[in-house]
């Protein structure tokens, strides 16, 4: 994810399944860099990246200019513009009603309607570690035993594998936006506030 002083804003999540793996595949993190240093609108972008999107492993990028959001993902159907509102992803396609995705969501909303919105509270987002029941489980090509573990908001897989951060960003109407970001391993908790572009 990345937020660029021009009004820019890009974030990228990985879309999980494991059958369908390059074996040499482009490196999916320029997708957001390549965004954030353009001066291309976002439909224009994701236009263009669609072009080559069958190279890399599977992708969701969400990029924003200040006006506009728009999404693609190289395995959802084409490209969308994101319209005002709640709206989640995971490591599936935008709005996919996974559990932690729609748990997120209905916080949000609650967050909103009480009018409790400030880094802080936004930071205890996404912190749960409960796992979803079997039966709404997505099949994603891992193991039940490790879909269940990574159907928790907050992955803890041993000392192996887990949610490494938690990120929070508040975009003011005035243009000041605020980056909380949590690390896990250390517990500890970095802020950065500055203004965008209008």
């Amino acid at each position: 994810m990345g937020v660029h002083p021009k009004g820019r804003f890009a974030a990228l999540t990985n879309y999980r399944d494991l059958s369908r793996l390059h074996e040499n595949p482009i490196t999916r993190g320029n997708l957001v860099r390549g965004f954030l240093e353009s001066e291309e609108a976002p439909l224009a972008y994701l236009s263009r990246i669609r072009e080559t999107g069958d190279q890399y492993d599977g992708f969701n990028l969400l990029v924003a200019d200040g006006e506009n959001m728009a999404y693609f993902g190289n395995f959802s159907d084409g490209i969308k513009e994101v319209l005002p509102g709640i709206h989640g992803i995971s490591n599936a396609l935008l709005d996919t009603p996974w559990p932690k995705v729609d748990k997120a969501k209905a916080s949000l909303t609650a967050l909103i309607k009480d009018g409790n919105i400030s880094p802080d509270v936004l930071i205890g987002l996404l912190q749960s570690e409960s796992y979803a029941p079997d039966h709404l489980l997505p099949q994603t090509g891992v193991p039940l035993e490790m879909e269940r573990q990574l159907s928790a908001q907050r992955i803890r897989m041993g000392d192996e594998y887990g949610t490494v951060n938690t990120t929070a960003v508040l975009w003011k109407h005035n243009g000041d936006i605020v980056v909380r970001e949590k690390r896990h391993d250390l517990s500890e908790v970095t802020e950065e506030n500055f203004r965008m572009a209008k």
